[in-house]
């Protein structure tokens, strides 16, 4: 793991550590594009994406037979739009990334209280403790693990 490879991790604040230790950076509040554009789990992903343009799509279409001056923004949540199947979708794909051993990362540079947070199985944490450890000295930083319990995820 290289020093180049941290400083990206802590501007970017998440990233994921693979099952062999390998970490890989990514935006905020989109860690699962990483898992996306490595392959991984290419038939829950099909079906995310496919979600995604459906509903955007039907939401679309609803709201276009309002005019300019009906307020569209109001009408949007009387759609008979699914509002829970792409975030159960997303879940259920970090759930098989947890399954699979990767270790999810975060970091929060709170001004009072910095840390990186591990979040992944109690095997995947063990396994990686080390590499997680190192990260969180890099930056200087106490490390946080959080364990996800393998009986509550669901696929």
């Amino acid at each position: 793991m290289n020093e180049k490879l941290i400083k990206k991790f802590r501007r970017e604040c998440m990233g994921w550590l693979s099952p062999q230790g390998e970490l890989h950076v990514c935006l905020l509040h989109q860690h699962l594009d990483v898992l996306e554009k490595l392959g991984l789990f290419p038939e829950e992903f099909r079906v995310l994406d496919q979600w995604k343009d459906e509903d955007a799509e039907s939401l679309e279409s609803f709201l276009s037979q309002f005019g300019p001056d009906d307020h569209v923004e109001w009408h949007h949540y009387e759609s008979n739009h699914d509002y829970e199947r792409i975030p159960k979708q997303q879940r259920r794909i970090a759930n098989l990334a947890y399954k699979a051993g990767w270790v999810r990362l975060g970091y929060s540079s709170q001004r009072s209280n910095p840390f990186v947070e591990a979040e992944g199985t109690k095997e995947a944490l063990h396994k990686h403790a080390d590499a997680a450890g190192f990260i969180a000295d890099c930056l200087n930083v106490r490390l946080i693990q959080t364990r996800v319990n393998l009986r509550n995820l669901t696929d």
